[in-house]
């Protein structure tokens, strides 16, 4: 099983990329080792870059800075089992969702309505407490753990091809504005 993490989108506290990071840390307390490739970039890259040699797991905190081929970040997402954001959550659920990888952010997360998207433990995973790195870590945990990964992997892909691609939001939209 894999225990790539991904994270994708600006570097802001927002985003609470910080509790992610404490959450890592306390999952290897556990013997629960976890790797976050980091896509994006943002005014909290230094703060998180040294967040992550404080708690000593600098060396499987992977920044790439923003990545635009498309190509290259199949790449870097390619494996991941989760993405994360934990305070805010928008366009960067449909684009994990297009690849299968299952979402994890809070219910109540900042968003464009994107969060919608995600029907608990179906496609992704909506939690209540978004600050507490205990409880982070548990969840993450949990869900690497469950047998039913591979299912909710496929219900996000399916999810993403039959409800909420570009092409299907258009239309969407047009049909909306008349």
């Amino acid at each position: 099983k894999s225990n790539k993490i991904l994270f994708i989108g600006s570097l802001r506290k927002r985003k609470r990329i910080d509790v992610l990071l404490n959450a890592i840390k306390i999952a290897n307390q556990n013997n629960e080792f976890f790797s976050l490739d980091i896509i994006g970039d943002g005014p909290q890259k230094n703060y998180l870059k040294s967040l992550s040699k404080e708690l000593n797991i600098d060396e499987n905190i992977h920044f790439h800075g923003q990545v635009d081929c498309s190509e290259n970040k199949e790449k870097i997402i390619s494996g991941s089992f989760l993405s994360v954001s934990l305070g805010q959550a928008g366009l960067s659920i449909l684009e994990s969702m297009s690849y299968g990888i299952p979402f994890l952010t809070a219910k109540n997360a900042i968003s464009g309505g994107e969060v919608d998207n995600i029907i608990n433990d179906y496609n992704g995973f909506l939690i209540d407490d978004f600050k507490d790195s205990k409880f982070v870590a548990k969840k993450i945990i949990e869900i690497k753990n469950m047998s039913e990964l591979k299912n909710v992997s496929y219900n996000s892909y399916d999810y993403f091809c039959n409800f909420a691609n570009g092409d299907l939001m258009v239309e969407r939209f047009k049909d909306i504005v008349g």
